[in-house]
């Protein structure tokens, strides 16, 4: 049997449903070090720039967005950074020139700057410039000067400051006189310390003995633990402790409710410093809430303690130390509650863990407890996306770089793509795109200028080969689209993706409407439609409930064209499912239809039946007509929002704080619970509901603006293949799954004697057989989604493979 590597993995989550490549040449000897909170992660490459990504609720990204972020961004543009440090929501960096800085949360004084509030800039801690060192928790930091000096700030409540009171300091304080520290650990109330001597020290909470120190009461001034003096390193846990010895022994101390102790039993306690084991090879050592963590000399990782899931590969509890994976080329790891980051001996840096939030700084989203590599950032961006959109649970959005991109979920009664059982992000065929619409299916112009709908197997297939379309739009049942000559079609969106294969059925017939007219643009939502046409007339059809077409009437409605009004200045137009907003030539605002949200913007609730200004502003530019809500942009490129405050989904324009972002807004779009919004820069933001991931995270529901960043490589992006697509390059493969998409029942063709691995989104693995002929018939339960296959030949070369299961 051959095992399987993390090298082999070279792949990545893509929000649950993918694992693609991300090894980059930019990738190893990038990073000089990192730290790790509990969702975010700072680091400084070896150009001495900063970067951050993960959670930024309190600012502890230090970029001053309180954004979050799942790829690298960088702070600022200093090139002195030199060393990171971090925990829980703050953030520590010392620069070459010794100074120390500061951000993030701040609520106890535990960033030192003298206040307590939330920073999200790097704000300077005093004024020295010999800082050597920081250890910081949620409630309290501690750092080392150049002199040995110790220095200890926050909150006091268990005496965890060393002074002899309980009285809490905002700003850093020095423990004692003495010049003699070496390095210092902090837990959750506690500290332990090591003297150049080579002595152990701990005061603070002892609830647990994790100062090693009886009667379990509160030590308020440092206290040596025992009388050795060979200490070469520690660790302090939430509850418990870790020290290796000079000689390589690993000593722990304090709780082992979940086996942390590694001595075969749980729900106890060490009331002082054990041996674990005999091995006297142990190299460094993280204690961290439930859990143990350690590298030996030799390059090996493990790990034990709480089974959550993140640091072994069985999601099972472990009393003993595990190895982890069978690497053995790890040099340093900095892990949090749910999640690591390790360098390998090669510079290269790793991640895993928790992920629903892409605190791992990947660029996707899932969890996975394989190791993946964190590529440089020059390879990821977030300012990539032109234009998106929201139907039912499903989000789009086309790239500046001309792809178009799915993710959310879809629901079981929807069409098409949108029916695809996964939450993430995936491309939608491998052509570029001109412009696309979504209603009751996906519409979408490709380059050439040929008409494409997404089609009854998942996938873009061709509808019009005319290569002259310039504009489609998409209701839950038909579809629209003008050609460069102005003139307008459209068709039954059913009658086509209902079909298994194109030509399986009635293929849908385009329809001319009104020919002989030329039309400058159309908008469809879910039972109502409305075009301009190129003389400055407003067009509706469909239907006139709540007055959405402004007849003066809100019963019945119109299978044929209905001129809203007798004016030839309209410039813009959008229908929502009972609304219809348009805009003139002279910037006034207009609205008709349901306004039971106030989603016509006149200041009440009151349904209006005929065609109306709203206001006397004109300087609209754009505007989008949701279900409940309407977004609107001005010439200043100034956001506006209106109608229901439901999921938060009118709280695009400022970010987390609550401050104006710059106005300079290029495109929105809106769903029933949630808004998009494009900036100038072509960042795209989301907020609103989040049940079906329809953000881009996965359990997150925004408390405000959510950014969203665009996935890595292009060559290395999941794609939706298209079954009209002849020009799909084949990845070559040494072996074949087939057929492929399957119900769990298969076949693998390739050569004798190799061990398959089947793994399933989150990178379990589901099944182990080895193949004793050239092809074997597997068979296996599995739930429908997304699978991979590696394949390990005799020789030790791997191979992988994708496959869709179907039920």
């Amino acid at each position: 049997m051959h095992i399987i590597q993390p090298l082999y993995m070279k792949i990545i989550l893509s929000v649950s449903i993918f694992l693609i490549s991300v090894f980059s040449a930019f990738s190893q000897d990038c990073w000089k070090m990192v730290a790790k909170g509990s969702d975010h992660t700072i680091a400084v490459r070896q150009d001495g720039t900063l970067w951050s990504w993960g959670q930024n609720m309190y600012g502890q990204l230090g970029d001053g967005s309180g954004y979050s972020s799942i790829i690298p961004v960088q702070v600022g543009t200093l090139t002195t950074w030199d060393k990171v440090f971090a925990k829980y929501d703050n953030s520590f960096a010392i620069m070459k020139d010794g100074t120390l800085w500061a951000w993030g949360m701040n609520s106890l004084g535990t960033l030192g700057d003298g206040t307590e509030q939330v920073r999200k800039t790097p704000v300077k801690v005093g004024t020295a410039t010999d800082w050597q060192s920081v250890e910081t928790n949620f409630n309290f930091t501690a750092a080392i000067k150049k002199d040995g000096s110790l220095w200890i700030w926050g909150d006091n409540y268990n005496g965890q400051l060393g002074n002899g009171t309980k009285v809490k300091n905002i700003i850093p304080s020095k423990v004692g006189s003495g010049k003699n520290w070496k390095s210092v650990s902090i837990g959750s109330s506690n500290i332990l310390a090591i003297k150049t001597d080579g002595t152990l020290w701990g005061w603070g909470n002892n609830y647990y003995n994790q100062i090693g120190y009886t009667p379990t009461v509160d030590v308020l001034s440092p206290t040596q633990i025992g009388s050795e003096t060979d200490w070469k390193s520690v660790s302090c846990g939430d509850d418990h402790v870790m020290a290796i010895r000079t000689n390589g022994s690993l000593w722990i101390w304090g709780s082992n409710k979940e086996g942390q102790i590694g001595n075969g039993e749980i729900n106890s306690y060490q009331t002082e410093p054990v041996q674990v084991g005999s091995d006297t090879d142990w190299g460094t050592c993280h204690a961290i809430q439930d859990w143990s963590i350690a590298i030996k000399t030799n390059g090996s990782l493990w790990t034990w303690g709480s089974g959550y899931g993140y640091y072994n590969s069985s999601y099972i509890r472990k009393n003993i130390p595990t190895q982890f994976g069978r690497d053995t080329d790890w040099s340093m790891i900095y892990p949090s509650e749910q999640q690591s980051v390790a360098f390998k001996t090669d510079g290269s840096l790793w991640t895993w863990g928790s992920n629903a939030r892409g605190q791992l700084g990947l660029g996707l989203y899932g969890n996975t407890n394989i190791p993946y590599m964190v590529s440089c950032p020059e390879v990821l961006t977030s300012s990539c996306w032109q234009a998106a959109s929201i139907v039912q649970s499903t989000s789009f959005g086309l790239r500046t770089d001309s792809t178009l991109w799915k993710w959310g979920w879809g629901n079981e009664n929807s069409l098409d793509i949108y029916a695809r059982n996964d939450p993430g992000f995936a491309r939608i065929g491998t052509y570029k795109w001109r412009a696309y619409a979504s209603g009751g299916a996906l519409l979408a112009i490709k380059d050439d200028g040929t008409l494409w709908q997404s089609g009854g197997r998942n996938v873009p297939v061709l509808l019009s080969s005319s290569k002259d379309w310039k504009a489609v739009a998409a209701s839950s049942s038909r579809g629209y689209a003008i050609k460069t000559d102005g003139s307008l079609w459209g068709w039954d969106i059913d009658n086509y993706t209902n079909n298994t294969e194109p030509s399986g059925g009635v293929i849908p017939l385009l329809k001319e409407i009104n020919p002989g007219t030329q039309w400058q643009s159309i908008s469809a939502s879910t039972t109502t439609a409305a075009a301009i046409r190129d003389d400055g007339s407003l067009w509706i059809w469909g239907s006139a409930l709540y007055g959405a077409m402004g007849t003066g009437i809100a019963v019945a409605g119109s299978p044929t064209l209905i001129q809203m009004g007798n004016d030839t200045g309209w410039q813009f137009v959008s229908v929502g499912e009972s609304t219809t907003m348009a805009i003139k030539t002279d910037g006034t605002l207009w609205a008709c239809g349901q306004n039971n949200y106030g989603q016509l913007g006149n200041g009440n609730t009151t349904d209006i039946y005929t065609l109306t200004q709203i206001g006397t502003a004109t300087d609209w530019k754009t505007v989008v007509a949701g279900p409940y809500h309407t977004l609107a942009i001005k010439t200043d490129g100034s956001i506006n929002g209106w109608g229901s405050y439901t999921y938060n989904k009118l709280g695009l324009g400022y970010d987390l704080y609550g401050n104006l972002l710059e106005q300079n807004w290029k495109h929105i779009a809106t769903g029933p619970y949630n808004s998009f919004a494009i900036h100038g820069d072509g960042t795209l933001y989301t907020v609103g509901d989040n049940e079906y991931t329809q953000l881009g995270s996965q359990n997150y529901r925004s408390n405000g603006p959510v950014k969203i960043e665009c996935i890595i490589a292009e060559d290395t992006d999941p794609v939706i293949t298209s079954t009209n697509d002849k020009t799909t390059q084949a990845t070559e493969q040494k072996y074949m799954v087939y057929p492929n998409p399957n119900n769990g029942s298969f076949t693998i063709s390739g050569s004798k004697n190799s061990d398959v691995y089947i793994y399933n989104i989150e990178g379990h693995l589901e099944k182990f057989t080895t193949m004793s002929d050239l092809k074997e018939q597997i068979q296996i339960d599995l739930i429908q989604g997304i699978y991979y296959i590696i394949v390990v030949d005799e020789a030790g070369n791997s191979s992988r493979q994708t496959f869709i299961v179907h039920q």
